[in-house]
């Protein structure tokens, strides 16, 4: 039997984990499009990957019946081939211990920035992601802001995602959203002292320009299509409204709403069909459009 070497499959597997942090079986096939018959194969890749210290799998949580999914992320080998590569965070402990919660909220928003990669993927040229940014990194280059009472706080999305749409003869057309995944499990307070940082900087919008050379601002807010979904959606919507009177000159378009599970409908499902809401208008909308004229 030939021994196994890291090859091209292997720098896709190790790539994506760079790319996402934390992911588990059932993702790396999604966003790298394999097939569902190849898992086997796929399992065996990641078990080599994980005893040659390139990832280290984590026993994640049960959601039911069967054992819980291992969660893979970088091991010593894989930082240290991806190093230069990628924008690595710090290293990891072995020993580190992630809460649930932690990962729960991770793994949801890592289905929405695949489902985003994969839209552009599958779009014939149609789409292009220029650039996309996880909360991981984002986490250590916060955006400081200050309130209308004068203290300055600070704000991350938890993605970031620039979107291009080609056309003939003309500059492509770019498009940025901000990404907030919602669990159900922040209250009211909470979500909204989000909801004010992030209009706070959309109003004095000089740190946003400088970090990602655009004033493009569209926030994108992904909560859980689980029990009373329609009735939270309602709510963040309400909270959203409630605010930006209280704030006043906010952009009615500037926020979008949706209830989707990203891991289960199509790329197309979750952008491009009319399941988004704004706070201003009762219409369902979608949330990417390919502009006439395109690719």
């Amino acid at each position: 039997m030939p021994t196994r070497r890291f090859g091209h499959p292997e720098h896709r597997i190790v790539d994506a984990i760079g790319r996402y942090h934390f992911l588990t079986i059932r993702q790396i096939m999604r966003v790298l499009g394999y097939r569902s018959g190849t898992k086997r194969t796929i399992e065996k890749r990641l078990s080599w990957l994980a005893a040659h210290e390139y990832l280290l799998g984590t026993p994640g949580y049960s959601q039911g019946a069967g054992l819980p999914p291992t969660i893979y992320r970088l091991g010593k080998q894989g930082r240290d081939y991806l190093e230069g590569q990628l924008p690595l965070r710090r290293r990891f402990r072995p020993s580190d211990v992630w809460k649930r919660e932690h990962l729960a909220h991770v793994l949801g928003l890592n289905d929405v920035l695949i489902a985003a990669e994969r839209l552009a993927l599958e779009s014939q040229e149609a789409i292009w992601l220029a650039d996309m940014q996880h909360d991981h990194l984002l986490q250590e280059r916060p955006f400081r802001v200050t309130l209308p009472y004068g203290q300055s706080v600070s704000v991350v999305p938890d993605g970031w995602l620039d979107f291009r749409f080609p056309r003939l003869d003309k500059p492509p057309l770019r498009e940025c959203y901000w990404v907030e995944y919602d669990r159900g499990t922040e209250r009211q307070d909470a979500f909204q002292e989000k909801i004010r940082r992030i209009m706070a900087l959309a109003l004095a919008p000089d740190a946003y320009e400088a970090r990602f050379g655009t004033n493009l601002l569209t926030v994108a807010i992904v909560t859980l299509p689980e029990q009373q979904a329609e009735l939270r959606r309602n709510m963040l919507l309400a909270w959203i409204r409630d605010e930006a009177q209280r704030v006043g000159g906010v952009r009615e378009d500037l926020f979008f709403v949706t209830t989707v599970d990203a891991a289960v409908l199509s790329p197309t499902d979750v952008f491009s069909s009319p399941v988004w809401a704004t706070p201003f208008s009762g219409e369902r909308l979608p949330l990417i459009e390919v502009p006439e004229g395109g690719a």
